[in-house]
This record gives structure tokens, sequence and C-alpha cells, in this order.
């Protein structure tokens, strides 16, 4: 009885684990949900992903995700550099593609949001015309959190489905160079999904590998040089950080996220290669592109992330300008990362007497028990560092124009040297004009529980003024009145955002953009007694449109009337008092109030802020 006991219990566990798969060999349904309709009665599959009996047709979904994925990447897609027109490439271009990356891309995570089975790489979007799903299976490195060792392979073993049709950038590709790197690839390992390490090596071939490979590699670039493409990537996923001073030594970096002596010489190799030098950056990260940006061999930059199984179709639709990119940065990409407050405060930090006090383990995955994190840079993290540091350099504020936080200025912080491009910044092959459509709407909703919904909604007329078709992302920024030694607000805040729809040279369309103004309210730790809360201060409250936050808040500065380059008619003035939402109003989503009026003390942000100097002021770093 206990032997039958066991065995039913390990049956049972087999079976419940299978289920699925048994149903369908079976025919049975071992399970079935019981619905009054709420939860499924708002999605049916279309018609094109179904068979005649009303089950899915799975090449047509396979062909739909293609599809999407596609249009994920080209509308994420971000042009940061395009100088002579050297982007889109003209179809039928014999290039040469370079960097190790340029052959095996990083398209997903290492943990987390994986890319699971067949893929279309770089090379294949950009020169074939059907899949090769048989031969391009996506591999990721798994890693037994037990003991520590990993293993690499396939994400599944093989693909027997069918192949699929599509419409490649028509291009001719260096057939020379993707031989060697996929000689290299046994030495130089690289997988599809791969993650961050806290001991980096970007494992960039260096010229004399790529020589001992094939000696005469250079002669092939004469046939091949309508175009250069060089891949800097940076891998990511859940449960590993890039750790300030993190690399391997003797790889002419200092950081993670810079460029590598190996990389810089690939991007060299380029030039060698071609007059037209194009760089794609696939990463999740900011990495350290400033010297790129600056460089005038270099013709285009395009940001590509890490673009998913299909992604590189759509990467390939951009380069050969199939489509005009009309993506946005997803954060500012700074010239030395660590100018930033929060690298100031991050690394493998740990209690030196952790191992005799903690007896836990690390988690479910393993890692390191006594390590800690300091959060001392407050509300100033990202893009709100800079650009209000940038704007306390413009007013004479604090001590903002003071050498605390330079890593790339020559003189004192300048905004535009520590930074190479701002959050929400992206090119397109077209150009287009931005103009408020009457005045914005501003709502406040009293609700029935007391909540208060604040809304404001702005119509900006987008006019394409290029020779190309094209989209662009209709950013709206904020800025809150600020009170020295008052409550800590960045000098300007992303609130919403839309993107046009795709519009012909000389056409326009209006773009409606609804705002949350909670999102630019500003939290104040002694409000409610101590509890802490959020307010809007009485004051001026500033609105503007802009290709990108510093766009934006030089527009709001041209608006106060102060010296800089920008347009006043993209910014619009708020005065807001207390009569616009009342004192004891409080927000619908949270048991947290959202009032009018200024704090009964100065107030301290939530985590406490470092001031540069003595002065009062904002307190981005020291």
């Amino acid at each position: 009885m206990c032997f039958l006991l066991a065995l039913s219990m390990i049956a049972g566990q087999a079976l419940e684990a299978n289920a699925a798969t048994i149903d369908t060999y079976m025919g049975t349904q071992s399970e079935r949900v019981e619905s009054d309709g709420a939860l499924y009665d708002k999605f049916t599959p279309s018609a094109e992903v179904l068979n005649a009996d009303g089950t899915g047709n799975s090449h047509a979904l396979i062909q739909k995700a293609i599809d999407l994925n596609r249009e994920q990447a080209y509308e994420g897609a971000v042009l940061l550099k395009n100088e002579n027109n050297a982007l889109p490439l003209k179809s039928g271009s014999n290039l040469t593609l370079l960097g190790i990356r340029s052959h095996k891309p990083v398209l997903g995570s290492a943990f987390g949001v994986k890319v699971w089975g067949p893929v279309i790489n770089l090379e294949q979007a950009l020169r074939d015309n059907k899949t090769s799903f048989a031969t391009t299976i996506a591999d990721s490195a798994s890693t037994n959190w037990k003991t520590g060792e990993v293993t690499i392979g396939l994400t599944m073993p093989a693909w027997t489905g069918d192949e699929f049709d599509f419409d490649g950038a028509g291009m001719n590709l260096n057939p020379t160079m993707i031989d060697i790197y996929e000689q290299l690839l046994a030495t130089y390992h690289h997988e599809y999904n791969e993650g961050a390490e806290e001991h980096f090596d970007p494992r960039e071939p260096s010229l004399a590998d790529i020589a001992a490979v094939n000696a005469n590699y250079k002669d092939s670039f004469k046939q091949y040089g309508d175009a250069a493409i060089v891949v800097i990537s940076r891998a990511s996923g859940e449960s590993h950080d890039y750790l300030p001073g993190g690399v391997v030594e003797g790889l002419g970096m200092d950081e993670p996220l810079a460029l590598s002596q190996n990389e810089r010489d690939a991007i060299a190799l380029a030039k060698e290669a071609s007059d037209k030098v194009i760089v794609l950056v696939n990463s999740s990260a900011s990495v350290e592109i400033a010297e790129l940006r600056d460089d005038p061999e270099i013709d285009a930059i395009l940001w590509i992330g890490a673009p998913g199984a299909y992604g590189m179709l759509g990467i390939a639709d951009v380069l050969c300008g199939k489509v005009s990119p009309s993506g946005g940065l997803f954060d500012i990409f700074a010239a030395r990362n660590m100018s930033a407050p929060a690298m100031q405060n991050m690394g493998d930090n740990g209690y030196t007497n952790a191992a005799e006090l903690i007896t836990r383990g690390g988690g479910t995955f393993g890692g390191k028990t006594g390590r800690y994190i300091m959060e001392a840079e407050g509300i100033y993290v990202g893009y709100r560092y800079y650009e209000t540091r940038y704007y306390d350099t413009v007013v004479g504020q604090g001590n903002a124009k003071s050498k605390a936080g330079v890593y790339a200025s020559t003189g004192d912080w300048n905004y535009d040297e520590e930074v190479a491009y701002g959050f929400g910044f992206g090119l397109s092959y077209t150009t287009f004009d931005f103009a408020f459509d009457g005045e914005p709407a501003f709502n406040v909703q009293k609700n029935s529980n007391g909540s208060v919904d604040a809304y404001a909604t702005f119509k900006v007329k987008v006019t394409n003024t290029g020779d190309v078709a094209g989209k662009t992302p209709v950013q709206i920024y904020g800025q809150a009145p600020y009170t020295l030694g008052g409550v800590e607000k960045s000098a300007i805040q992303l609130l919403n955002y839309e993107k046009s729809p795709l519009l012909q040279p000389g056409e326009s369309a209006t773009v409606s953009v609804k705002v949350d103004l909670e999102y630019i309210a500003s939290y104040d730790s002694s409000l409610n007694n101590g509890e802490g809360g959020y307010i809007l201060d009485p004051g001026a409250y500033y609105f503007a449109v802009g290709n990108g936050a510093h766009d934006a808040l030089n527009n709001v500065m041209v608006k106060q009337g102060l010296n800089v380059s920008g347009n006043a008619d993209l910014a619009y003035q708020k005065d807001i008092d207390e009569s616009f939402i009342s004192r004891t109003a409080k927000r619908s989503r949270t048991s947290s109030r959202m009032r009018i009026g200024t704090s009964s003390s100065p107030a301290k942000s939530p985590t406490s802020p470092v001031r540069i100097g003595k002065a009062p002021g904002r307190s981005p770093i020291s």
C-alpha cells in the first residue's frame, strides 16, 4: 500500500505537470474555466489567424508575431546621428558588417525576457528574403543556482515547422567578414540571450585575431565598401548589474558601458572599409558614445536596443529607408555614466561581518547575502539630475557650475560635454514643425468619495516639413514652481506622450496628449503630520512640447525670458492657486493627499539629499 501510494503521488505530479500535452494527444479536457464571460468576452482572435473550424492556424500566428516584432523594432529604433544623409542606404548596396555582434547580436536578456526558438539575425534581415529557422535557433546560458554551473544550449532542440518569406533590405554583404566572425565565435562565444556581468568583457576580437583567421580580409573591403556597419552591444538581464569599475583588466576601458579598445579598433577598421560609417548600438543600457557623436568620420548612429527574435527586420527597414525612424531615447546617454549621482551610490556593497551574523541564504536564485544599496540621490535619477543642473547653471542657482560631479567637461560642469544625447531625443529622415492648437483644456473632477482627478489635454499640430513620410512622438513635459530650500523638484518632468500618425510631406495632423497632473506634483515628507504626501505648490506651472527633455526645457526657459536657444511658442504657462484643487483633495488612486499650498516647513526629500556647497538650492550631487 505504501508503494502504491508513493507511485500514485509521483504519477499524479507527472500527469498534472503534463496535462496540456496529454489532453492534446488523448483528446481529453482535464480542466475548464467557469466564467460569466466578463474575463474573456473582450478578445476574439482575428480571422486571419484561425482555421475554418475556428482552431488556431500556427503559420498565420507566427507570421503575425513576425510582423508585430518587426513593427515594434522600427517604431522604437532611435536615430541619434545622421550626417551627410548617410542613412537611409540604397537597396543593393554592398556592405561590410564589423564587430562580432554584427554576426551574433543581443536579441534578448539572459534572465526574464528571453528570446526563444528560431530568430532572424541582422545579416538575414539585410540580405535574405526567406527565413532559415532550422539553422537559427536562439541560444542561452542556464545557471544551476545551487552549484553555479553554467551550461549553454539552444532554447529549443530543433525547428521542423514552416519557413517564411519576407521582404528583406536587398543588400549585398561581405562574406569574408561573416565567415571570419563565424569562426571566431568558437573562441569569443556569444549568445542571442546574454546578461550583464560584474566583471565585464565585451569579448570583441582584436584585429590580430581577425587577421589570424584570414590575413587578407581587407582585400574584401573594396568590393563591399558602399558602407560599413559596426555593431556595439551590451547585454542585460535580471540578477546581475554592471558595477562601477567592473571590467576585466587590459581591455582599454575603465567602465563596462564605455567602449573597449577592440571595439574602437573595429570602428577604425570601418573607416578603412568605407567612407560611410554607421554604428548600431545594440544595448538596453546607455552606452558611453559621446566620442562617436563628436567623431566627424562616423556618419550615423542608430540605437536598436535588444530587438527580439524578428526585430532585425524592422532595423533593416530603417536602414534601407522603408520606414523613417520615429523613436525617442528611453534614458539620457551621459558622456560618462559615473557622473550620475546614483552611480556614486551603487556597487558591490556588503557588510564585512555578514557571514558571521546572517545565516539565511541568498534567496530562491542564490546570490550573496549581506549586500545593501545606498539611495541618497533623492529625485535626481536619470535625466532629472542633468536637466536640473543645466537649468541651475543658466539661472545661477546654487553651485551648479562647480567642478563637483564633473567627469567629461573641460572646465566647470557643462551640459553639452557631460551629456551625449538627452532623454526622449530622436531624429528622423524628415523634419517636423510643432504648434499648440488652441489653449490646453484643464479639467478637475471631484468624485463622490472625495478624491479628485486633475488632467490637462494638449492639442499639438504636427506638420511634416520634409521630403519623406514619417511619424514623430509628441512629448509633453512640465515644470513646477520651485522655492529655494523647499520641496525638491526636477527642472523638467515627462508627463505623457503620443505618436503622430504617418504624415506625408506637407501633411499635418493634430495630436491630442492627455496629462495626469499627479505627475507634476511633488512629494512633501512633512505633510499629514509626517506621513508624507504630494502637493501642487501655488505658482506658475510651465508645460512644453519638445524633441526630448532638454529641448522642452529650453522652450520653457525661453518662455521665462532666459537667454538660451529655444521656442517660447512651444511652452505654455498655467498659474495655479488654491481655487484649482481644494487643499484637502485626495488623489483617486492612492491614499496620499494631493493639495495646493506650500508645506508648513521646508520639506525633506524622501531620501536625504546631497547638496552642492552651502548655498540654499537644489541638491543634485556633491
